[in-house]
C-alpha cells in the first residue's frame, strides 16, 4: 500500500504500477521563474540576464491506467502560459526572432509504458521496470526560437529504467520509500545542418537523465523527502558559438541541468494524495541558473471504479 500511494503521487515517476484496470489522474499546477542563464566561456562561466526575469505557468494532466498486474500505460497533456517581465530588455531585442515574447501553447504531449520486471511484494529485494517513452512537440515548435518556449518542437523516443523500495516502520501505518529513474531520449532532429563556424550539426542532440526521489512517512498519512533531477544534452555548443537568427538556435545548446528540491504528500481516506514540491537549480550550463521551481497537484486514485459506485 506504500508503494501504491507514492506512484499515484508521483505520476511517471517509480517503478510501481497500478493494478490491472486500475486508473489514476494526476492533476497539477506549476509555476517557475528565473533571472539569469549560464554559459560556459574561454575565460570561465557567463551569466546572462534574460528580460529581468521569466516566468512559467504549467497547468498538465496525467492519467494512468493499469493494463495487466504488472503493465501500465500513461499520457501526460500540459499546457503552458510564459513571459518576460520585460519583453523590450535590451538583452531580449539582441537575441531577436521575439526572444522573450508572451507564450501560450500546448507543451510536450508524453505517452509512456512501464513493465515491471522485479516486484518487492513478490519477494524480490527491490521492484524494477523497464519503459517506454514517446513524445511530441509539434504544437509548440512555432515558439523553439524564444526563451519563453515549451520545447523544441520535436519527436522523441526512448527507453527508461525504474528501480524502488518501501519499507514498513512499524505498526502506525509509517514508511519509507526511495526510487530512481534512469532515462535516454533519441530526438529526431528539427533539422541536420545547422550552421556553425567548423560546419554543420543534428539539432537537438539525444537526451539523458535521471531523477531521486526518498520519502518518509512516521504514520502513512503524511509523507516528505529529498529529490534530485539531473538532465543533459549529449551534443551541443555554448551560447556564444549558436547561429542567433536561426530558429534552431537554442535546441543547438549542450545543456545541462540539476535540480534539488523538497517534496511532501499528504493522503486522503480514499488514497488520493494531494502534492507539494518546491525546487531549486543546483548546477546548469546553458540554462537558468537560478531557476525557481513550485507545483501542487492532486492525484485521484482509481477513478473509474469511483464512478461506477456512484453509478
Amino acid at each position: 500500500m506504500w508503494a501504491l500511494w507514492i506512484a499515484l503521487a508521483t505520476a511517471g515517476t517509480g517503478p510501481w504500477v497500478p493494478g490491472t484496470g486500475v486508473a489514476n489522474v494526476y492533476i497539477g499546477l506549476e509555476g517557475d521563474q528565473f533571472n539569469n542563464l549560464s554559459s560556459p566561456t574561454d575565460s570561465g562561466r557567463q551569466t546572462l540576464p534574460v528580460g529581468e526575469g521569466i516566468s512559467t505557468i504549467t497547468a498538465s494532466g496525467t492519467i494512468t491506467y493499469g493494463v495487466a498486474p504488472r503493465l501500465e500505460a500513461e499520457l501526460r497533456i500540459p499546457y503552458s502560459a510564459s513571459h518576460a517581465n520585460r519583453d523590450d530588455a535590451a538583452d531580449c531585442l539582441a537575441l531577436g526572432l521575439e526572444a522573450c515574447e508572451t507564450t501560450h501553447t500546448v507543451g510536450v504531449l508524453e505517452a509512456n509504458v512501464k513493465g515491471l520486471i522485479f516486484d518487492e511484494v513478490a519477494g524480490a529485494p527491490l521492484s524494477l521496470a523497464l519503459g517506454g517513452i514517446v513524445r511530441f512537440g509539434g504544437l509548440a515548435a512555432p515558439f523553439r526560437a524564444r526563451l519563453t518556449n515549451a520545447g523544441e518542437g520535436t519527436t522523441d523516443l526512448g527507453g527508461k529504467l525504474a528501480a524502488g523500495r518501501s519499507f514498513s516502520l512499524g505498526g502506525e501505518g509509517g514508511y519509507w520509500s526511495t526510487s530512481l529513474d534512469l532515462f535516454y531520449l533519441h530526438r529526431i532532429p528539427n533539422t541536420r545542418t545547422f550552421p556553425l563556424q567548423v560546419g554543420s550539426r543534428r539539432v537537438p542532440g539525444d537526451h539523458v537523465g535521471a531523477s531521486f526521489e526518498a520519502f518518509f512517512s512516521p504514520r502513512g498519512v503524511l509523507a516528505f523527502g529529498p529529490a534530485v533531477s539531473a538532465q543533459h544534452r549529449l551534443s551541443g555548443v555554448n551560447f556564444s558559438e549558436i547561429e542567433v537568427n536561426d530558429p534552431d538556435r537554442l535546441g543547438a545548446l549542450r545543456t545541462t541541468l540539476v535540480s534539488a528540491g523538497l517534496k511532501a504528500l499528504v493522503r486522503d481516506n480514499r488514497n488520493n494524495v494531494f502534492v507539494v514540491s518546491l525546487w531549486r537549480t543546483a548546477y546548469s550550463v546553458n540554462n537558468p541558473s537560478d531557476q525557481i521551481i513550485v507545483s501542487i497537484g492532486m492525484s485521484l486514485n482509481d477513478v473509474l471504479r469511483k464512478r461506477n459506485r456512484t453509478d
